[in-house]
């Protein structure tokens, strides 16, 4: 599950570096990503419909909080979460 994980965060690291910012910026798995003016309520948008994409999984409405989109760590928990209960129901 750890390998995962990472596949997972670099995954949404590589999306967001390649899709969302206009200069280059580093910044951590744990950086709020709100805070440091990479997501807003579009960009939040777009990275939705890039997960539910790329992982063919469905993020409800109430899943949409900022505490789910916060950094990248919780992201990929997030993704995590919704991947093994896909696998669950299988």
């Amino acid at each position: 599950m750890q390998h995962e994980s990472k596949e997972i965060k670099d995954a949404i690291r590589f999306f967001i570096h390649n899709t969302m910012l206009k200069k280059i910026h580093s910044f951590s798995n744990d950086e709020d990503l709100f805070e440091i003016n990479i997501l807003d309520s579009i960009e939040l948008l777009r990275l939705i419909n890039h997960i539910e994409q790329q992982y063919q999984i469905v993020i409800t409405p109430i899943e949409i909080t900022i505490d789910n989109f916060k950094n990248i760590s919780k992201i990929s928990t997030l993704i995590e979460q919704k991947l093994s209960k896909k696998k669950i129901k299988i």
